[in-house]
Formats: C-alpha cells, structure tokens, sequence
C-alpha cells in the first residue's frame, strides 16, 4: 500500500527538522519547526510574526494539521506537539515527532517533555497532519 500524502509530508517534515536541530536547546523552538514545515510545505521560509511557541496552533490548523485526540506515543511522524506556557517557561514549547519516541524541536530532545524540570510540565495539545 502506498503512503498517504500526509505520511509522505510529515516524514518530509520530521527529516528537515531532525536534519537541522540543534545537540542544545537554542531557545528558538518556534523558528525551527516553523522552517521544518515551511520547507516541506514548499512555502517560502519566513517569520510568521506569532511571538511565542504556544500560540502556534491556529498557525498549524491554517497550514493542514488538525488538533487530536491520540497518545503522543501512537502519534504520527510529522505531529506537532504544543505545551502551553509556565513560569519558567512562558513562550511554552513546540516540537515535531521525529521518530518512535523522538522529538526535536531545536534540539533533539531526550524525553517528550523538553525540559529538566519534569515536574511542572504544562498541559499540550497535538497536532497531526490532515
């Protein structure tokens, strides 16, 4: 059977950004992904004005991911995951399922939640391509 568009799309995706990241954490989650799928998408890579990580989800609806109700462990490659913002982290964070249990944003992440501080993780939402 032949892979779905949007198989073939977030592979594109998850190749560019795991491709491009970062061994550290650049403090510029949104700019890498956002240039993952700009490229993939074959849009010209531009800022898209949105200031902070947690608030690129219209952004994602507009450019063809829907929110979803899965388990970030049976995600696709190519979902998006967003956490909202918290006290130490206000932007919030964006990153791309790279791979079984891989996700890069800037860097490639060791844990699904980006940060050392596991214990106050704010809640996310996933994406995945339509």
């Amino acid at each position: 059977m032949e892979p779905s568009q949007s198989a073939i799309i977030g592979s594109k995706i998850a190749q560019l950004a795991f491709a491009n990241a970062e061994s550290a954490s650049q403090g510029k989650c949104a700019k890498y992904v956002r240039a993952a799928i700009q490229e993939a998408l074959g849009i010209t890579i531009q800022p898209t004005g949105i200031e902070s990580a947690k608030d690129y989800g219209p952004w994602l609806v507009a450019h063809g991911y829907k929110v979803s109700t899965s388990k970030n462990t049976d995600a696709a490659v190519g979902s998006v995951v967003i956490f909202g913002g918290n006290d130490a982290h206000k932007h919030g964070h964006i990153q791309i399922k790279t791979g079984a249990g891989q996700w890069t944003s800037d860097f490639r992440q060791n844990n699904f939640a980006p940060w050392k501080d596991q214990s106050n993780v704010p809640g996310h939402v996933l994406y995945e391509l339509m």
